[in-house]
């Protein structure tokens, strides 16, 4: 075996010695076999000396680590991309103002909601940003920006003259196409 090593035995012991116990010995990794996560390429691949394969494992950086939000196992290399996005992860609302915390995978649904979103106003050709709770005064009679509601209106309306249209010529495809079909 490699220096350093002071076994001695019968010549006939050696290579039981060389594969069992002998701490100068080059051996993989505990976290080289794959099937513990998703991705079986992500292995560690580094020959350790038998004697340090404990201290190795105990730092090596695919041995697996319990996510501390969700429980998930992963390898220690991704725990910080995988914390990152954990939808378990308690997180605040980004939106200035909004004390809102939760976990993140409730994030986007909150934001759907927020009053501290910004948003767009919904009117055709109208290019302002605001708070969403701001949004009921921008589109309020009375302000400037009245006719707001009633290009909504306008815009609902051909809208809904667009929708009975289009199901119209549905309706008159599928017609034409049972006909052809029914020979």
């Amino acid at each position: 075996a490699a220096g350093g090593c002071a076994w001695t035995g019968p010549l006939g012991d050696v290579e039981a010695h060389l594969k069992s116990s002998c701490g100068f010995e080059l051996v993989p990794c505990k976290f080289s076999a794959p099937s513990r996560f998703e991705d079986e390429d992500d292995v560690c691949d580094e020959l350790v000396l038998r004697r340090v394969q404990e201290e190795h494992a105990a730092e090596c950086q695919y041995r697996p680590v319990q996510c501390r939000h969700c429980q998930t196992t992963v390898c220690l290399h991704q725990m910080e991309g995988h914390e990152r996005y954990c939808l378990e992860k308690v997180v605040e609302c980004a939106n200035q103002g909004c004390s809102a915390v939760m976990k993140q995978g409730e994030m986007d649904e909150h934001c759907d909601t927020c009053e501290f979103q910004s948003v767009a106003c919904p009117c055709h050709g109208c290019r302002t940003r605001l708070l969403r709770r701001d949004l009921p005064a921008h589109l309020a009679p009375g302000t400037p920006h009245d006719g707001h509601v009633a290009a909504l209106i306008r815009q609902n309306a051909e809208l809904v003259a667009q929708q009975e249209k289009m199901e119209l010529r549905m309706r008159e495809q599928v017609g034409v196409a049972a006909f052809e079909w029914s020979i």
